[in-house]
């Protein structure tokens, strides 16, 4: 994928966003710091070993790379998150109340994954797929191989 692809997989409400000037009425936990270029390609490279099959379905959902979880407890920050309504669930009566989006959170990814960071991103972004194409359950997911360990319980 070249990096103009990858630079348009983005949603559009990140492109124009100026990440140097802060509104002074944002609230802290919505403000999202810049995310690093480099792992932003590593989120791309991740993105690129899911089968071409699964890339190239038309409705693929963007996904955004942030800082940060917002609105997320203290005690569990999330590696990533889908948003919105499963591949699976959808139909022409249904309609959508917000956006279907794949999000990457380069902190709790940095802070979990160590030097491993590829493996873990590989395993992040598969895992969000899996929920976009309707394993709506965690457990779903992790009979697939797709469920990192909980920080505390992962082998050494």
């Amino acid at each position: 994928m070249s990096e103009e692809r990858f630079s348009g997989f983005l949603s559009p409400l990140w492109w124009d966003r100026d990440e140097t000037t802060e509104d002074p009425g944002d609230e802290p936990e919505t403000q999202q710091a810049a995310v690093d270029d480099d792992f932003a390609q590593k989120v791309q490279a991740a993105y690129e070993t899911l089968p071409a099959t699964i890339r190239g379905l038309p409705d693929f959902p963007p996904i955004e790379v942030m800082q940060e979880p917002v609105g997320s407890p203290p005690d569990r920050k999330p590696l990533g998150r889908f948003i919105g309504v499963p591949r699976s669930k959808k139909s022409q009566f249904l309609v959508a109340r917000g956006p279907t989006v794949i999000h990457v959170y380069q902190g709790p990814v940095t802070r979990y994954a160590g030097t491993q960071i590829d493996a873990v991103l590989k395993t992040v972004v598969w895992h969000e797929v899996a929920h976009w194409l309707g394993f709506d359950t965690e457990e779903k997911v992790a009979e697939l191989g797709l469920q990192l360990e909980p920080k505390g319980r992962q082998a050494t």
